[in-house]
């Protein structure tokens, strides 16, 4: 019934379009008009129809997700929605142009439909996925769901085993999955080809410059001088054997600076690899705690039941208890559903064929703390750019270096044989203004750089401090939340289960006594995690 009203309400969606239409050409209200008033109801109904239709079909199909239902739906269903607005309406387009006679009964009929169908169509899409949507959180507010029986909940944790077998990942260790990830994700192999292309080209032998091979002919044409001379001449350019080796000296600075691009490539990828496998192990950790918590709720739930019935209490205690227990059921398949994705990231993370996750336990991360021999990647490529301007002043210079050339040339005059000809030269670069600056220039730039690299070594310093006060604050927070599990929370658990037994204390006090358990476990986990990620910041900084 409620599906029913909701489709009724394209009924006043599309009037409103019909009535727009007539106002707009001017048209009376008449039979012909209600006529189409009629039909017009008739194909906003079945628009209706369509996209509440295939909503349900989707919820049969297994789709939970409301929003999502809704959007696949309205993705799906828009093309059939629209085609049959276009049908009715380019159907009727003759009869509310035409002029001919019985026109005037035409005109109105085909404007009612045409104009309500335009305001149907896109309210349909739009305000009745909205209708629905509310319709759909109202249901689910009013509807609590009843406690499984022993029966159904044997038979979901059957399925849930069966499919926990058919689908597990491989457990791996933090080291494993950094050598996985180092060893096939495409970053490395890239940075590695980059490595191999720098090196290629390394200690290039001496490359003498452009050979130059020309050929002359005097006197071809020249009738009155009489004589023909024909020359062929060959030069070979030297340039100075400081060039070769001023720019192989850069090449190998630039080597240099690949190498140190690829650590920084896998230094990244550590950390990246650290992090998604620190969260997925504290997801994890949550899911152990949500899936007691659940337990217990759904104990003390039965057991308020079983009290509201005897009379020994209001219906409050076990609606409040439902109420915990079913929050905890739900945080738990959000957390596993976090878990799954977490899982897919860290997949194609390590670039893996098969299934992986880190181990199930977290456990405090372990570094070595020695910020004396800093060897971040960053600040090495930060000083071997500065090899590498330093390597360029020295490649500008041989601008100013001179070059040689030797040559051979042979002429032959018609009448007077074959005369031979040797020659050899210097170029002499004179006007070195222009060569000066630049090498100035790059002076400066050599200054800027160096200037950089001690801005970068205070802030990594900075960094550094920052994140050791953060490791000394965090490991505080679990020494003090690991007391607490080891002598506060069992002792909390045991008499707040006495005494509620016995009656002595009210479900309130019974649901903030679970409520402080649950806390002291999520902070205790939260410390190490965030202990774990500053360790894993403090690795990357320190490249280990």
């Amino acid at each position: 019934m409620s599906q029913a009203l909701l489709i009724f309400t394209a009924i006043p969606l599309s009037a409103i379009g019909g009535i727009w239409a007539l106002q707009l050409r001017g048209l009376p209200f008449s039979i012909s008009a209600g006529i189409g008033f009629i039909a017009l109801f008739g194909v906003a109904v079945l628009n209706g129809i369509v996209l509440i239709g295939y909503f349900n079909q989707l919820k049969n199909e297994g789709m939970t997700d409301i929003k999502e239902r809704i959007l696949t739906g309205t993705r799906v269903r828009l093309r059939p929605v629209i085609m049959t607005a276009a049908v009715a309406s380019l159907g009727f387009l003759p009869m509310a142009l035409s002029t001919s006679g019985g026109a005037e009964v035409q005109r109105p009929l085909a404007t009612v439909v045409i104009g309500g169908l335009i305001t149907a169509t896109f309210l349909t899409l739009v305000i009745l996925p909205i209708l629905y949507l509310w319709l759909e959180k109202w249901k689910s507010r009013n509807s609590t769901p009843p406690l499984p029986t022993k029966g159904a909940t044997l038979i979901l944790l059957c399925l849930s085993v069966s499919l926990s077998v058919q689908a597990q990942p491989k457990p791996v260790d933090l080291e494993d999955a950094i050598a996985i990830a180092l060893s096939k994700h495409p970053d490395i192999r890239a940075a590695d080809l980059r490595v191999t292309k720098e090196k290629s080209l390394q200690n290039l032998s001496y490359n003498p410059g452009a050979t130059e091979i020309s050929y002359r002919s005097d006197g071809l044409f020249d009738t009155e001088f009489g004589q023909q001379v024909n020359q062929i001449g060959i030069v070979q350019n030297l340039p100075s054997p400081g060039i070769t080796k001023a720019q192989n000296k850069l090449q190998n600075e630039l080597a240099k600076q690949s190498v140190y691009a690829k650590q920084i490539s896998e230094n990244e990828l550590k950390w990246q690899v650290r992090q998604l496998y620190y969260d997925i192990q504290y997801k994890k950790e949550l899911e152990k705690l949500y899936t007691s918590l659940a337990s217990t709720y759904s104990d003390y739930y039965r057991k308020a039941v079983q009290r509201v019935q005897a009379g020994a209490t209001n219906a409050m205690e076990s609606l409040s208890l439902q109420s915990k227990w079913q929050e905890q059921e739900l945080l738990l398949r959000q957390t596993r559903t976090e878990i799954n994705h977490l899982n897919q990231q860290f997949q194609l993370l390590l670039n893996s064929s098969e299934q992986v996750t880190p181990n199930d336990s977290l456990t405090i991360a372990a570094y070595a703390a020695n910020p004396e021999s800093i060897s971040n990647p960053y600040l090495l490529q930060a000083k071997q750019t500065m090899l590498v301007e330093i390597a360029k002043v020295e490649v500008i210079k041989s601008d100013m270096k001179p070059g040689f050339n030797v040559g051979y040339a042979a002429q032959r005059y018609y009448e007077g044989g074959w005369l031979n000809a040797f020659q050899a030269g210097v170029s002499i670069p004179l006007f070195n203004g222009q060569t000066k600056r630049r090498v100035e220039a790059q002076k400066i730039q050599i200054d800027i750089g160096d200037f950089q690299y001690q801005s970068r070594v205070i802030a990594l310093k900075q960094e550094l401090l920052q994140i050791e006060n953060s490791l000394s604050l965090y490991k505080e927070g679990i020494e003090f939340y690991k007391e607490q599990l080891q002598t506060i929370n069992p002792e909390v658990l045991r008499i707040s289960q006495l005494n509620y037994q016995e009656g002595e204390i009210s479900y309130l006090e019974l649901l903030n006594s679970l409520q402080l358990l649950a806390t002291n476990n999520k902070n205790y986990w939260e410390q190490i995690i965030a202990f774990n990620k500053a360790v894993a910041n403090y690795q990357y900084l320190t490249n280990q």
